[in-house]
């Protein structure tokens, strides 16, 4: 099997570019685990006596991307619960700090045990899977000094050991490379929120080229969140010809999933209460019977003090009546007249 090496890593040239991902499969290991550095900063590795599996993302689409929308939600949630905490006594703050940076990499290591790392090495390096020696990045061909530090500085990101090794082959840097949970986390922020957007233009009924920023339409920004100039289509037979989707990264694949998921006209949403669902017809707007009963109820009790409000203000009946869409009849009874 021919095959190269990029500064001491030997590249097998029948894998992809990227973060070796072969043809639509991905690299997961079977276990997984988090390692602080020297630093406090925590990052989920293989295991030791892991063993590495390559998996097709898509076979598992629907559920893998309502899992990362929902890492980025609690993510999200557990960052905004320091937000009251900031005048608290030092040790107090490092305390809550410790427990959310702890939840996280719990929440984090259940998706990379479920699905794999994100591949974000050289997604951050490279810029789109670029192969390494066309970037011009961290692990190019050079030697200089200079590049060297570099490249050290770089690497140090994906594992909590300082000692990088100077040369390995391909299946050792599977089985070394790790990734920050903070990046991690990050990244599922980032996509949360990109989603919502997303999820309120949809709810809201807005035209897609309507301008959301200083010129930049709905659209414009979903296809600039959205952009995977590396991928690509394949065929693979496997009892009957199927079409397989090429990429460089999982996150990579999440963005293609989220574009078919928005084309589907059923997409993945958001509910009021906060769940994600997906809908089982068009207009569905919530998650369960149960939760679309509270919403209303709550609805109601609110517009119930509206016209309270309104009559203790000195309204007429009939006043209320049109301010508040309903029959003078029903607004009586709500003020018990």
């Amino acid at each position: 099997m021919d095959s190269h090496e990029i500064n001491g890593i030997e590249k097998d040239s029948h894998l992809s570019s990227g973060s070796f991902s072969k043809k639509g499969r991905w690299p997961r290991h079977s276990r997984y685990e988090v390692v602080a550095n020297d630093n406090g900063n925590l990052f989920i590795i293989p295991a030791l006596d892991a063993a590495l599996i390559f998996t097709n993302p898509f076979e598992r689409q629907k559920e893998l991307l309502q899992e990362f929308i929902s890492l980025g939600k609690s993510c999200s949630e557990l960052k905004l619960s320091l937000e009251g905490s900031l005048n608290e006594a030092v040790e107090e703050l490092e305390a809550k700090i410790k427990n959310v940076d702890k939840n996280i990499s719990h929440k984090a290591l259940r998706f990379c045990n479920r699905y794999g790392l994100l591949g974000l090495f050289f997604h951050y390096q490279g810029g789109n899977g670029q192969r390494p020696e066309q970037a011009g990045g961290p692990l190019s061909a050079q030697s200089d000094s200079d590049t060297k530090v570099m490249e050290l500085e770089y690497l140090s990101r994906f594992h909590p050991s300082p000692e990088y090794p100077a040369k390995f082959k391909l299946d050792q840097w599977f089985n070394f490379v790790g990734e920050q949970v903070s990046d991690i986390a990050n990244e599922a922020e980032q996509f949360y929120s990109n989603f919502t957007q997303w999820n309120r233009f949809n709810a809201g009924g807005f035209d897609p080229e309507e301008e959301i920023i200083e010129d930049l339409s709905w659209r414009e920004f979903l296809n600039m969140w959205l952009s995977v100039d590396s991928t690509g289509l394949g065929l693979n037979f496997d009892g009957s010809w199927q079409l397989e989707w090429r990429f460089q990264s999982l996150l990579e694949a999440l963005k293609i999933m989220l574009q078919l998921d928005i084309a589907t006209g059923q997409p993945l949403r958001l509910c009021e209460c906060g769940e994600l669902f997906r809908p089982a017809f068009k207009h569905q707007k919530r998650c369960c019977s149960s939760c679309s009963n509270t919403i209303h109820q709550r609805m109601h009790q609110s517009k119930k003090r509206e016209v309270r409000a309104l009559y203790e203000a000195g309204k007429s009946i009939e006043e209320i009546a049109l301010a508040a869409k309903r029959k003078p009849e029903q607004i009586k009874k709500w003020l018990g007249l």
